[in-house]
């Protein structure tokens, strides 16, 4: 693969402010890909990258490190599409007849927080993901 393996984000994915002033709390040089799983098992020792997880003023915790798109090209994989897209937000708009924009979100394992992301868009306030 000659193209990045991964690379920093620059802004927080739910919010999309600068995250140069994010605290770094545990840093890892080198760890095999999250979410990744290979059939070789020389691929998934092979192919490691770095790994942190940053800290906002407020709290929100996220990864510094994300794949680039060549890695779901190379194996073939994608990214989340549009029908996906569509979907979560048909989950969101389900959840907003379900609960009052004032509850307290968790979602558990919610990846990159798509889910999170249109539940801010409709209104609700107090999200978290944890992934």
């Amino acid at each position: 693969m000659k193209k990045p393996l991964f690379q920093n984000i620059s802004t927080c994915r739910l919010s999309e402010e600068a995250i140069d002033g994010y605290e770094t709390i545990v840093s890892f040089p080198s760890v095999p890909i999250p979410g990744l799983f290979f059939k070789e098992a020389k691929e998934s020792v092979e192919m490691r990258m770095p790994l942190s997880l940053i800290k906002s003023s407020s709290g929100f915790i996220q990864l510094r490190e994300t794949l680039s798109e060549s890695v779901y090209e190379h194996y073939m994989m994608r990214p989340a599409d549009k029908a996906h897209l569509d979907w979560i937000e048909l989950v969101a708009k389900d959840l907003l007849d379900s609960f009052d924009i004032t509850s307290n979100i968790l979602e558990v394992g919610g990846g990159s927080g798509h889910l999170i992301s249109a539940l801010e868009k409709l209104g609700f306030q107090t999200l978290l993901n944890i992934d």
